[in-house]
C-alpha cells in the first residue's frame, strides 16, 4: 500500500470512527430525552403534528424500535467499515 493510500484510510476511518461516536451521542440524548420528559405530553404533542392518535405504548415501542435501527445502522454503516480499514491498515504495517 502507497502513503497516498494509506493517507487516505487513515482519513476515512477518522471520520468513520467520529460519525459513530455521533450517532451513539445522538442516540443517548434521544434515551435521555425520552426518559425525562412526561410521555403523556409527548404522545399528545404527536398525536397532534401528526392528525391521528396513538397509544402511549406504540408511542413508546415505536421511540425504542426506532432506536434499535439506529444502533444497527451505525454499527453497519460507520463501525464495521471502521473496523475492517483499521484492521487493513495494521495488516499492511506488517
Amino acid at each position: 500500500m502507497n502513503e497516498t493510500s494509506r493517507d487516505f484510510y487513515e482519513a476515512t476511518s477518522r471520520v468513520l470512527i467520529r460519525a459513530f461516536a455521533l450517532g451513539m451521542a445522538l442516540q443517548l440524548f434521544w434515551l435521555i430525552m425520552l426518559l425525562a420528559l412526561d410521555h403523556q405530553w409527548v404522545v399528545d404533542l404527536h398525536s397532534r403534528a401528526i392528525g391521528g392518535s396513538i397509544t402511549l405504548e406504540q408511542f413508546v415501542m415505536l421511540n425504542y424500535t426506532a432506536l434499535t435501527a439506529m444502533k444497527i445502522f451505525c454499527m453497519t454503516v460507520f463501525l464495521i467499515p471502521w473496523l475492517a480499514i483499521r484492521w487493513a491498515l495494521r495488516d499492511s504495517r506488517d
